[in-house]
Parts: C-alpha cells; structure tokens; sequence
C-alpha cells in the first residue's frame, strides 16, 4: 500500500486530534519505515457521532444525551452546540434535524 493511503485511513479512523505512526515497508529499501503526523479531522456541525456525515443517529444521540441527563463529553458539545448557547438542548436537536432533513425542512 502506498504511504500516502495509510496516513489517510488512519486519519479518518481516529478522532478529535491524535498523532497517527504508520509503519509500511518500503518498496525499494525492503525495511520498514515509520511515520508520524499530527492531525485535526474537521468534523461538520451536527455530526456528533464524527462518522463524517449529519444523519438521524445524531440527532438520536443527541436527544438521548437530553432525556437521559447523560454527560456531554466537550467534543460532543463542541460538535453539537448549533444555537451557540453553551448547551445541548432541544434547539441544537432542532438545528441538526433540519441538516438531517435539508434547510428548508421544519
């Protein structure tokens, strides 16, 4: 595998910010070279799960985080805190539906 697709799997395996090694043996040297990079993976606004994509399970995890009165984790309200007010409410459950459902839904 090229070096350049490894970086980009782990990139997209672990977040918020991680420092990723990646070993792969080098074609032409026949070793094993290793390779470190720190990242941030930008995650879109609503995407509280951090799959990459705003859909229902967000909004799932959001409303669950209400009614169960479970603790918000700070990446969770950075991701999920559309109305900027500090906390995870119903407006943010609101805000993240309607990306679910396209912005002209509710």
């Amino acid at each position: 595998m090229q070096l350049w697709f490894l970086v980009f799997l782990a990139l997209n395996l672990f977040r918020p910010p991680v420092d990723v090694w990646v070993e792969y043996i080098h074609p032409e040297l026949e070793t094993p070279v290793t390779a470190q990079a720190s990242c941030v993976v930008k995650v879109p606004s609503g995407d509280i799960d951090a799959d990459g994509r705003i859909t229902i399970r967000d909004v799932l995890i959001a409303l669950r985080k209400i009614v169960d009165r479970e603790v918000v984790e700070w990446w969770e309200l950075d991701r999920a805190d559309l109305n900027l007010n500090g906390f995870l409410d119903v407006g943010d459950v609101v805000l993240i539906l309607k990306r679910v459902l396209g912005s002209d839904a509710l």
